[in-house]
């Protein structure tokens, strides 16, 4: 153990310092700087780091509230978490090229923090710049990161503009949710996985460009991004999860590409704005409140696919005036028509009315618990031998709102 005014030293690793220093060289030969060795330096204002130095541990300069601006060297290859914790004075961190993982919160409390210089060997960045308070307007990902971990620009609300390269692969849950002034955003085809919640409650994003290469849309992933208004969804994407766009209150045109087997419950939900919506063949699954509350909707083209659907799909979507659908079972088109609260499914030749699920009879209490077919006197003799006759009932029935 060696000791002078300004540092205790153990084993060539700092392990503490005098709060009252405010400018500090470390000697040559110190390989680390220890956990909280500098924690709590408020009058600390610049410090110098040798090539020495290999690795920074956990909250090594938290609060020090004085800490204007700092360059790691290359030959740090570690640094642990919330190093930065609270230097609300640090405006300038330039990060070593050879390291290649920025852990997680690093500069939670840094207000005024600036600028980050990203090394381009970095593969994952788990790290925000300054949470709640960072004050950065732009973020451009590094060519070499391959992903973007969860939480990392979490609720940066001043950020409009993040730049992504080609080499990120995966953006992770919750990556940039809360950035509430991020307006468009383009992802590189090199992305095939985002995670849940990835950009939800970007409340100002208004144009985003998804990958071609992307396979799932997760749950939450676009939920409350209320100023986007359209969305082109890549033929590559298979399945697109609950709550996937929910409270999307802008976006107005909707077409499910070829490809796309099932969407989630809520998936739409509450896109208020939501005018009309063409889902393709291949999807065969269609979750409960898929599409409710979305008040504006006028027209859904169903496919011929559809083998599992979910309840109250179209809840209190009010204005639907036709929904086109087709029936396997039997073999043909039909077309529902809808007023308020009432529908009808009639075939083309007007022979066959089809009851959904869980409707009600005009004017009854009696419940539909399950797929019913009313065939009227002028049907042919073969729909007739594939679904039994129900003479003199009302054909016209309440949709579930």
């Amino acid at each position: 153990m060696s000791t002078n005014n300004e540092l205790l030293i153990e084993n060539n690793v700092v392990k503490k310092c005098n709060v009252e220093v405010t400018n500090i060289i470390i000697p040559e030969g110190i390989t680390e700087i220890g956990n909280c060795a500098f924690k709590d330096c408020t009058s600390l204002t610049s410090i110098e780091i040798p090539n020495s130095v290999t690795g920074i541990g956990m909250y090594a300069f938290e609060g020090c509230t004085s800490l204007r601006n700092i360059k790691i060297p290359d030959s740090v290859t570690k640094i642990g978490d919330k190093v930065f914790l609270n230097c609300t004075q640090l405006t300038t961190v330039i990060f070593p090229k050879g390291i290649q993982e920025i852990r997680s919160r690093l500069s939670d409390g840094c207000q005024n923090i600036k600028e980050e210089s990203i090394p381009l060997r970095i593969k994952n960045i788990s790290w925000s710049p300054s949470k709640e308070q960072c004050e950065l307007t732009e973020i451009e990902i590094p060519k070499g990161v391959e992903v973007i971990k969860s939480n990392t620009f979490m609720n940066c609300k001043k950020v409009k503009m993040v730049i992504i390269h080609e080499s990120v692969t995966r953006i992770a849950m919750s990556a940039f949710s809360g950035c509430k002034t991020l307006t468009s955003l383009k992802i590189p085809d090199s992305v095939t996985k985002i995670e849940s919640d990835a950009f939800s409650g970007c409340i100002r994003l208004m144009d985003i460009v998804l990958p071609d290469g992307l396979k799932e849309i997760e749950w939450r992933t676009f939920s409350e991004c209320k100023s986007l208004k359209s969305i082109k969804i890549p033929n590559s994407v298979i399945e697109i999860g609950s709550y996937a766009f929910e409270n999307c209150l802008g976006l107005k045109t909707l077409e499910i590409p070829e490809g796309v087997y099932s969407i989630g419950n809520n998936a739409f939900h509450n896109c208020q704005r939501l005018t009309s919506v063409k889902i393709a063949k291949s999807v065969t699954e269609l979750g409960d409140r898929s599409f409710s509350n979305c008040k504006e909707l006028i027209s859904i083209e169903l496919n011929d696919n559809l083998l599992k659907s979910g309840s109250y799909q179209f809840s209190k979507c009010n204005n639907i005036n036709h929904i086109k659908a087709y029936d396997q079972e039997l073999g043909i088109s039909y077309l529902i028509t809808m007023a308020p609260f009432k529908l009808e499914v009639v075939s083309p030749d007007n022979s066959i009315v089809k009851v959904p699920k869980f409707a009600k009879f005009v004017n009854s209490n009696r419940d539909i618990n399950e797929q019913v077919y009313f065939i009227s006197k002028l049907a042919s003799k073969e729909y007739r031998e594939k679904v039994s006759i129900e003479d003199n009932l009302y054909f016209d029935i309440i949709w579930p709102f």
